[in-house]
């Protein structure tokens, strides 16, 4: 309730992003998954032209809620966003943008882009040094969720099994963005 209270109080687009992703969450665990992916697609788009990796971030959870709400619309409507932004660089950020443009594409039915592309960001992960997984172990969950679409069960234990280690690992905080 205070979030909803406090979103239309706020007119910073990046406090409004913030806000969004609190209330995705709590829609995507609590409430109805596709119209949490409505709301975190809607934010990312918004602050896309200031924030990509903002902007990232929100279109993997509203990938996530895709998922959990089996829109295929909706997961080729997060990879278009995807398509356009131009993060920086780094394997992590790249894992992230190949993961949503391949989830896309084998939502639509484009089983020979998508493999590629899902296969990337599995290897991508694999880049990822120590200091990028400890800081985020997520980051390895989103690789695993490559691997299930591939269908390479192991490659997907693996990587949940280690994100589960680096996040129960001493001194980890408690909570990493998404």
């Amino acid at each position: 309730m205070l979030l909803e209270a406090a979103r239309p109080l706020v007119s910073e687009p990046i406090q409004r992003a913030d806000i969004d992703r609190f209330l995705g969450l709590i829609e995507m665990t609590r409430g109805v998954p596709a119209d949490a992916c409505r709301l975190l697609l809607r934010s990312a788009t918004a602050v896309a032209p200031i924030d990509e990796e903002r902007s990232l971030e929100l279109l993997n959870l509203a990938g996530l809620a895709a998922a959990y709400a089996g829109d295929k619309e909706a997961a080729v409507a997060i990879a278009e966003v995807a398509r356009g932004l131009s993060v920086e660089k780094s394997p992590f950020l790249r894992m992230l943008t190949q993961l949503l443009i391949g989830l896309g594409a084998q939502a639509e039915g484009h089983f020979a882009d998508a493999a590629p592309r899902l296969r990337l960001a599995l290897d991508l992960a694999e880049e990822l040094d120590d200091d990028a997984t400890s800081e985020q172990p997520v980051a390895l969950l989103f690789a695993g969720r490559a691997a299930l679409y591939l269908g390479d069960d192991q490659a997907a234990f693996r990587a949940h099994q280690e994100a589960a280690a680096r996040a129960r690992a001493p001194g980890r905080r408690a909570c990493a963005r998404a």
